[in-house]
């Protein structure tokens, strides 16, 4: 494990692989100043592998916050981690997660086949059963891809793995403790825009616009998420900024969202370097260039 960074060995970490996620940008946030020394509540509407928030978190910066995510796997399973994260791992026992390709799509079907009943009419081994094969399937699945079709269906291919640690106990542990005192969401970002007040920070992480050959995976769920989605967003983080909130974005940097973002009063539009899942024609990873558009004053680094 010498090869990971502390900010990949920090506890509590990610429980998920995430396309977009944060983990390789903590450090760059951080040695540029690009997090506020302060706020009042914390609020991530796109909370997905969550990140940023456990960084924070580690670091003793969030006292109060509201976590939300349109995706019900998701939220299944960090209601049950904040919960009872042991019920997690003794359901696990009875289940064979073996990452080989039978065993996978195997999986894979029961999952949809438990997707397809409304959450709150699951029982809680329903709920359980769900929760783990979520993280199964992200954890053995390619590229640690979320993606549903239209009828709302896990359809990720599987992946190549030799040993993937499915659930790591100690990390477990350690999310529950993260997540004991926050407010968990099952919602569309659009419901929480009321709430933030001045002073509040919140970190928008929507979908990706689309921009070169970086793959943007707007199939997080079956309503996706497009270019009129990211106009909406735009409107809210001028309100947000209007209540003097502090707001950090991240998107990718496609000249676009400059156009969209640049005239808004006091925002600064910072570029930085993420390695990303390169798409299609060149299959891969590389370092590109994305945006983080924030409202607030940064020290000089």
């Amino acid at each position: 494990m010498n090869h990971l960074s502390r900010y990949e060995l920090e506890f509590p970490h990610p429980i998920f692989k995430w396309a977009g996620g944060k983990t390789s940008l903590l450090k760059t946030f951080d040695s540029n100043n690009l997090i506020p020394e302060s706020f009042g509540r914390y609020y991530e509407p796109f909370f997905g592998a969550g990140a940023l928030y456990f960084h924070l978190w580690s670091k003793g910066l969030v006292k109060k916050a509201t976590l939300s995510d349109i995706n019900d796997e998701l939220y299944n399973v960090y209601s049950l981690i904040k919960k009872d994260y042991n019920s997690l791992i003794t359901f696990s026992k009875d289940l064979d997660l073996d990452p080989n390709e039978k065993v996978y799509y195997l999986n894979r079907a029961k999952f949809n086949k438990l997707k397809s009943i409304p959450l709150e009419k699951c029982s809680h081994d329903q709920k359980l059963e769900r929760a783990v094969l979520m993280i199964y399937l992200n954890k053995t699945c390619y590229s640690g891809m979320y993606r549903e079709n239209r009828k709302g269906e896990f359809n990720v291919p599987c992946g190549k793995y030799n040993k993937p640690t499915i659930l790591d106990d100690y990390n477990l542990y350690e999310v529950s403790k993260a997540l004991k005192n926050v407010s968990l969401r099952n919602e569309d970002y659009k419901t929480i825009f009321k709430n933030p007040r001045k002073n509040d920070f919140v970190y928008l992480d929507p979908p990706y616009m689309p921009y070169g050959e970086v793959s943007h995976f707007r199939d997080y769920h079956r309503t996706g998420f497009d270019n009129t989605e990211q106009e909406k967003l735009c409107e809210m983080y001028k309100k947000l900024n209007n209540r003097q909130c502090k707001i950090m974005l991240s998107n990718s940097s496609s000249p676009k969202l400059n156009d969209m973002y640049e005239s808004i009063p006091g925002v600064s539009i910072k570029t930085v370097s993420a390695l990303r899942l390169i798409n299609q024609k060149n299959i891969g990873r590389a370092f590109v260039n994305e945006y983080v558009i924030i409202n607030y004053p940064t020290k000089p680094y």
